[in-house]
């Protein structure tokens, strides 16, 4: 169904679908039902998805999504990290995908607020952080254990997060060379992460490989 709505959406958003965004706005705002919540997101999260690699000129529909559906994403993430639990990491999973899907190529003007990227720097260090059962974290030499886990969507978040991390310093605010030079378009985000989050995430990647330092190999 994924596919579905991501080739459909490729060949008529925003030209001859145009119901599509408000239907998920409507959906994210005001149902209740996880369903219905989830399945909207998994449909913004293949939206985004088609202009990801897009350059500038072709990315205005982006800039429509997500001033319309990222501050509601905003409010339902925060809730989520409040009640952290399989369910919920499911729907986080989406959002975390639909993020780095938006942020992949350009920042949108959206992210720019510094107060935006405040949330959303918070929320994937809350994810980095959380301890997770000790089913899940435990030593085993078990393949099917390990692989089970490498699924498991709580992992698979703390992965996300720190991908969509590592990029974003990559592209953003790392000191530009021949190969990247899009982190001079974005002076002030830049210096805002180098000043206020580098530090506090460099601690979170360094604690998740102090414990995989004191680890033994699976």
């Amino acid at each position: 169904m994924e596919e579905i709505v991501k080739c459909v959406a490729d060949y008529d958003f925003p030209t001859s679908w145009r119901s599509i965004l408000p239907n998920v706005v409507n959906k994210l705002k005001s149902s209740d039902k996880f369903s219905e919540i989830y399945g909207s997101l998994l449909v913004l999260k293949n939206l985004v998805v088609n202009f990801k690699a897009l350059e500038s000129k072709e990315r205005e529909p982006l800039e429509i999504i997500c001033t319309n559906t990222f501050p509601l994403l905003e409010v339902y993430a925060k809730n989520l990290l409040s009640n952290y639990n399989e369910q919920s990491a499911l729907a986080m999973h989406a959002i975390l995908k639909t993020f780095f899907a938006a942020v992949y190529k350009a920042i949108p003007a959206y992210f720019m607020d510094a107060k935006v990227v405040e949330s959303w720097m918070t929320f994937f260090k809350l994810i980095i952080d959380k301890s997770l059962d000790s089913s899940l974290t435990s030593l085993t030499t078990d393949q099917n254990v390990i692989a089970q886990r490498a699924k498991n969507v709580f992992w698979l978040n703390k992965k996300n997060s720190g991908r969509i991390l590592v990029h974003f310093i990559r592209i953003y605010v790392s000191p530009p060379n021949t190969k990247n030079r899009r982190n001079i378009l974005y002076p002030e985000v830049s210096n805002l992460f180098q000043q206020t989050y580098a530090v506090p995430f460099l601690d979170s990647f360094i604690q998740v490989i102090s414990k995989k330092k004191d680890e033994p190999e699976w």
